[in-house]
């Protein structure tokens, strides 16, 4: 029998999670229950509508506040704090600001699962409330079933800059690096300690800060206190790269980084971290499943340092790797 999941947020997130998992057709697992404030029919057509990744190749039906997907029946919550046990959901998803209401599978300290549920996924970013942050192809060794049960996916600009910066380090060691994420944002976002999110990105290039370096430091634990960056948001739809510049040990050749980058592409990071020659630009990388596409024509060097550029799709790319993960936390939940 397959491990039940809720996606709590039927945001943009929690959407692109739910058509990958169906996509996919996970063995492991099943998607019985959904949360948010819109009624089922809404979200119904939102899955087979999205102006970035096109219409959904799917049946989808509604009767009452169910999603019949092609031959699977999905229930559509609205409750703030619904009770998990109830529709008999072993995980949740967390999907970060999709979780209109901020609805919350936590017991009364807001510390460990409740309400029926027996493990956390946070999707929607890094959580400082999380046991553990995995990257599946990355880290998953250091994921322990019997001892994480609130587990925390990685940004996606974090989990790209990691797939560059884990080969470097191993083949040449990296001193310290810089990260530049650059993504698309459409809308303005009220942070009142950050005034650049309150400006337009659809007409702007929007500089903000971002924890990228702390996560690098949780999924590489070698280069804690040495990776720091920033994020550029700019007027696109969707799709974005990773600038890294990192200083190594030693002085370095193009072609020794590239030959680096394609062999953990085939080897340890396969699924991960691809690597192309081709001229790409944004648009070319929307719908990519790896969490980073290297680009080998646009390396760098001069003495020990270098600078990569790695392409990603921080939808396509982010909800396969909380797929992947669900997966691994699937097969692995005690009791079952």
């Amino acid at each position: 029998m397959r491990v039940r999941v809720s996606i709590d947020g039927a945001g943009r997130l929690g959407r692109q999670l739910l058509r990958a998992i169906t996509d996919r057709r996970e063995p492991d697992y099943e998607v019985v229950a959904v949360r948010d404030r819109a009624p089922a029919h809404e979200v119904a057509r939102r899955l087979l509508h999205d102006s970035t990744h096109g219409h959904w190749d799917h049946r989808v039906e509604v009767v009452d506040e169910h999603l019949g997907l092609d031959d699977h029946t999905i229930r559509v919550l609205h409750e703030e704090h619904p009770h998990w046990a109830g529709a008999d959901v072993e995980i949740v998803v967390r999907t970060g600001a999709d979780c209109a209401g901020g609805s919350a599978p936590f017991d009364r300290e807001g510390a460990r699962p409740a309400h029926g549920v027996r493990a956390v996924l946070v999707a929607g970013g890094p959580d400082d409330g999380a046991d553990v942050t995995v990257v599946p192809g990355l880290d998953e060794d250091v994921y322990d079933a019997t001892r994480h049960r609130v587990v925390s996916a990685s940004s996606a600009e974090a989990a790209c800059a990691a797939a560059l910066l884990a080969p470097l380090h191993r083949g040449f060691g990296v001193v310290d690096a810089l990260v530049t994420a650059v993504e698309g944002r459409t809308a303005p976002v009220a942070d009142p300690t950050d005034p650049h999110l309150g400006r337009d990105a659809a007409v702007n290039i929007v500089p903000t800060g971002c924890r990228v370096g702390t996560e690098v430091g949780a999924l590489l634990p070698d280069l804690r206190d040495r990776v720091d960056g920033l994020v550029l948001r700019v007027p696109t739809a969707d799709a974005a790269l990773v600038d890294l510049t990192a200083r190594l040990a030693a002085p370095v050749t193009p072609g020794q980084v590239r030959r680096s980058l394609t062999t953990a592409a085939d080897g340890p990071l396969k699924g991960l971290l691809t690597c192309t020659r081709e001229p790409l630009v944004s648009r070319d990388v929307v719908g990519e499943t790896a969490s980073c596409v290297a680009d080998l024509g646009l390396v760098r060097t001069r003495g020990e340092l270098v600078t990569v550029v790695g392409w990603y799709d921080p939808e396509a790319g982010h909800v396969h790797r909380v797929a992947d993960l669900l997966g691994i936390m699937a097969r692995t939940l005690p009791g079952r």
